[in-house]
């Protein structure tokens, strides 16, 4: 690798970190990163705004190779966008145009960093890291619990936990029809979300009047209605609905109700690690 393209790994997170997720070009679509097979790889390549080598684009013999590397004087486009720049028609982009991009992009404040006197590569990225992560979308997940009475194998009406047995007790026909826990998750945040697993817990004081949990999972009574797991939960994507029927839970229960009052909730592990649970309800909420 030539000094001109001798990248620290500071200066090339910091590309990455202030691309806002797509190549600088006004206007382009393509993401700096795409996931092949669950691999994260790179789409874009780094594009020098003063010329690297000797009659390249835009090459500047007053810079030193060093300069030319630095975080100041690059952008990231993807490979057409590259092409267009540096080789086929290099003279429409001129150095204040691509300037005017990474700052439109950046941001006046970014952009100046790299005029600090002592500022090295790998202060830079940490510094861009800590701002990045202090005003970054974020994740956000929310998740219900709620039931639901069947009409037919498939389709079934939603009814709020706190309202379902004085529901049935009011249409006792219902009774005979088949019921469910619906667990809904949301993502409501600005990040894609990945849901690993939905459960079911069952938290109750023992004996000493310590609190415990029994979790209900990896039943999956409506195969048909429910979304294999893990399943990938886009920004805006419609709600992803989990049934566990009430048979299998009455199965679950005898033992726990023995110790005196049991409530419920619903919980869901996301692929980061992380855990939402909803509020915990009575279990005599719910029609047995």
């Amino acid at each position: 690798m030539t000094g001109a393209r001798n990248y620290l790994a500071g200066t090339e997170r910091a590309l990455y970190l202030l691309s806002r997720g797509t190549c600088y070009f006004p206007n382009c679509t393509e993401t700096v990163i795409k996931f092949i097979e669950g691999v994260p790889i790179s789409n874009v390549q780094i594009t020098h705004i003063r010329g690297a080598l000797p009659n390249s684009a835009r090459f500047d013999t007053s810079m030193t190779d060093a300069e030319r590397a630095a975080f100041a004087n690059l952008i990231l486009t993807c490979k057409p966008h590259h092409d267009l720049i540096d080789r086929i028609e290099p003279k429409r982009y001129p150095v204040e145009l691509l300037h005017e991009w990474k700052v439109e992009r950046e941001g006046d404040g970014f952009s100046a960093l790299g005029e600090i006197v002592g500022l090295t590569d790998g202060r830079l990225a940490e510094m861009l890291e800590d701002a990045f992560r202090s005003h970054a979308p974020r994740r956000e997940v929310t998740v219900e619990i709620s039931g639901a009475i069947f009409y037919d194998d498939i389709n079934a009406m939603s009814i709020p936990l706190n309202g379902w047995r004085q529901l049935v007790e009011l249409n006792p026909r219902l009774s005979t029809a088949q019921h469910s826990v619906v667990t809904t998750v949301r993502n409501v945040g600005h990040v894609p979300a990945s849901v690993e697993s939905i459960s079911l817990d069952f938290v109750f004081d023992d004996v000493s009047g310590n609190q415990q949990v029994c979790t209900l999972g990896g039943a999956n009574d409506h195969p048909r209605l429910n979304p294999q797991l893990p399943k990938s939960l886009e920004v805006g994507a419609p709600a992803l609905n989990w049934l566990t029927s009430l048979a299998t839970i009455q199965s679950f229960l005898p033992a726990l109700l023995a110790s005196g009052e049991v409530q419920i909730r619903s919980s869901v592990r996301l692929g980061s690690g992380e855990q939402i649970s909803t509020d915990t309800y009575p279990v005599g909420l719910i029609p047995f």
